[in-house]
């Protein structure tokens, strides 16, 4: 229910002890500095076995990916020492859209062409979200992990880098996103003060999507939460705020009910103008990955999607859509026992996006 409409409704629904009852309801949506989305909706999708899987064969942790077009992705690693890195798409039938036939060759992405733009990023610590915004320009954000006790100022950039041919030409940074960003949202400078590093409390910013449709730049938490749910912030100007702007957050702070998991990954669907999340459990017995969808507008529920296999998106930190289907990477952690798939594909229409 949108907001305009409670003032309307108040009188009419305190008339009786039944409409009470949704007035406690649904008034609990709305507190002062967010706004909740609907509840998880319980029509569950049951998601197929992948189409496709493998391994990289010098990736282990990627912490986010996104693709620029149907034969280049660029992933974000959360080492300095090797935060960007390119993959170009091949085939064994030469067809982009065989998403059975993929595979990857990896490369090396200097993260400036120019000294004094190298100098201006290096080093680029912790990177845990990314978004393209076009076939030659995307974002990239560090974790703020810790930032409100200033220990990690590397980890504290967001940044708008720009592509021709395979270098990067040109970057916008912003070193203040989080000064600006709990000056507009108390209710959140409220959890995270005084936090520490690590604790639930703390700021963690793990994903990011680019709403095209919308020119809206979707940053996902993954801590803190509020009332057991997710907080995506929504940044109106994006490419204007990297090159200097003020920025133009949302009234409030989006809130989505993911069942107490913080967001791990997201990226946005062009076609059916959806969300694509990751989430996962910092504690507890449930702590598996899940996979959701849900409107780019952040105003309805969001739908979880199930499958057999209950690991199939564990330790999943980045997803993109590629071709006809999503392609989603595994941060393992340099385990070698979990390195047996680093990546896998499903189809648009396994997860209904078709429809």
């Amino acid at each position: 229910m949108p907001s305009a409409v409670y003032a309307h409704a108040l009188p009419i629904m305190a008339r009786s002890k039944t409409m009470i009852v949704w007035l406690l309801f649904f008034s609990s949506q709305i507190v002062s500095g967010f706004v909740a989305a609907d509840d998880v909706t319980r029509q569950n999708n049951i998601v197929g076995p992948p189409i496709a899987q493998g391994q990289f064969h010098n990736l282990r942790e990627p912490s986010g990916i996104t693709a620029l077009d149907e034969q280049t992705l660029i992933v974000i690693e959360d080492e300095a020492s090797r935060a960007l890195k390119r993959l170009a798409v091949t085939s064994r039938t030469n067809s982009a859209s065989d998403l059975a036939g993929f595979t990857f060759e990896e490369f090396d992405q200097p993260n400036a062409k120019g000294f004094i733009q190298r100098r201006l990023l290096a080093p680029l610590d912790d990177l845990e979200g990314i978004a393209r915004v076009s076939s030659s320009q995307f974002f990239i954000i560090g974790s703020h992990e810790n930032a409100s006790r200033g220990k990690h100022p590397n980890r504290e950039k967001f940044a708008l880098l720009t592509r021709d041919g395979n270098d990067i030409v040109s970057a916008a940074m912003r070193r203040d996103f989080f000064d600006q960003l709990i000056a507009h949202y108390p209710v959140l400078a409220d959890i995270v003060d005084g936090s520490k590093k690590g604790k639930p409390r703390a700021l963690n910013i793990e994903a990011l999507a680019f709403d095209r449709k919308r020119q809206t730049l979707l940053i996902g938490l993954r801590t803190p939460l509020l009332d057991n749910k997710s907080i995506v912030v929504s940044l109106g100007n994006a490419i204007a705020y990297a090159q200097g702007a003020e920025p133009e957050f949302a009234n409030a702070l989006h809130i989505i009910n993911l069942e107490k998991q913080g967001i791990r990954a997201m990226a946005y669907d062009d076609q059916s103008d959806k969300l694509v999340i990751v989430g996962k459990r910092e504690s507890g017995s449930k702590k598996q990955s899940t996979l959701w969808i849900m409107a780019a507008a952040l105003d309805s529920a969001p739908q979880r999607q199930t499958h057999d296999d209950k690991d199939l998106f564990r330790d999943v930190e980045g997803l993109t859509l590629l071709g006809g289907g999503l392609l989603f990477v595994r941060d393992s952690g340099n385990k070698p026992e979990k390195d047996n798939n680093h990546w896998f594909i499903l189809k648009r229409s396994q997860l209904g996006l078709d429809r």
